[in-house]
């Protein structure tokens, strides 16, 4: 009984090996350049090595940022509505006096008006009301901006960046 149950076993072992090794392969044999491939497009750790690498790159690029120039532009544009004002005016009152020019003829001038009872000019207050009035307002700004001097900074984050791109190559070509 006990070879019985061993020979089924082994039976079963080898089934299973020559259906998983026909299965596997699809009956296709493949190159060393497809089995290559084939391993570089399923590798977790290249893909994310060169994943690091563009990263390296683009931090490369984007570090240049702090010793190029800075060009910003804004536009705007609005309407501006003000409604009607009433307004509470002081205007002088004059009065018209004539008098006589020097080749004797009579002129009428105005003069502010005088109280006579206390001698103090006469203002007159009265509300003046403005009408609704509309304006457009437009404003443009440009502006240029430039780092001459940070003490090395800028030109060390430049050499960090390429360092770190190096190192991601590095790590590419070791996965």
């Amino acid at each position: 009984m006990f070879r019985y149950i061993k020979s089924i076993l082994f039976t079963l072992t080898i089934l299973a090996v020559v259906v998983n090794m026909s299965y596997a392969q699809n009956g296709k044999v493949l190159t060393l350049e497809q089995c290559i491939e084939m391993g570089l497009k399923n590798n977790s750790q290249f893909k994310i090595a060169a994943y690091q690498v563009d990263r390296a790159g683009a931090n490369v690029k984007g570090s240049y940022s702090s010793v190029l120039p800075r060009i910003t532009s804004s536009f705007s544009s609005g309407r501006n509505t003000i409604g009607e004002t009433t307004n509470l005016v002081n205007s002088q009152v004059f009065d018209e006096a004539t008098v006589i020019d020097t080749d004797g003829n009579p002129i009428t001038i105005s003069v502010p008006a005088v109280d006579p009872t206390t001698g103090q000019f006469i203002i007159d207050r009265a509300e003046r009301t403005s009408p609704t009035n509309s304006f457009w307002g437009h404003r443009f700004r440009l502006s240029y901006n430039q780092t001459l001097f940070d003490f090395g900074r800028s030109w060390n984050t430049i050499k960090q960046a390429k360092a770190s791109f190096n190192s991601s190559s590095q790590d590419l070509t070791s996965a």
